[in-house]
């Protein structure tokens, strides 16, 4: 039921949805073009989703592959899915969790950006990060 939740979503997160499904004739229907940046693939026939992971940093290597948050925002999607049939406090409370962690993310990309190393290896030395514990 997850993945139906997907069914005819064309992109998330600006990555190519691909299906593959099925057919009547036990062969299966994969829609996809080739060359295309690395897509996500949602296989109906066994219920599974695969992501292509961002392999190496953007600047050096170009884009390759999803980010954790687009991970996150499918997710997001399934539930959203699940509410629409079955609604409960639970997947509002979830997906307004996983929003904020997408928040929390975008957060940080922005703050890289500041120090520009957005897109490297580059690991961001004495840089205070305030957390919940420090305002006790």
């Amino acid at each position: 039921m997850a993945l139906k939740t997907l069914k005819g979503i064309e992109s998330i997160n600006g990555f190519k949805v691909v299906e593959i499904s099925e057919r009547t004739d036990g062969k299966f229907q994969v829609d996809y073009i080739e060359g295309e940046q690395n897509p996500i693939l949602i296989n109906h026939c066994d219920n599974s989703i695969q992501f292509f992971l961002q392999n190496g940093p953007i600047k050096e290597v170009g884009v390759n592959g999803c980010q954790v948050d687009t991970i996150i925002e499918a997710v997001i999607q399934i539930l959203d899915g699940f509410n629409h049939t079955l609604p409960c406090p639970e997947n509002y409370n979830a997906i307004e969790f996983l929003g904020k962690a997408i928040d929390e993310l975008n957060k940080r990309t922005k703050r890289r950006k500041s120090f520009e190393i957005e897109g490297t290896m580059e690991e961001m030395y004495n840089i205070t990060v305030k957390t919940d514990s420090d305002a006790e």
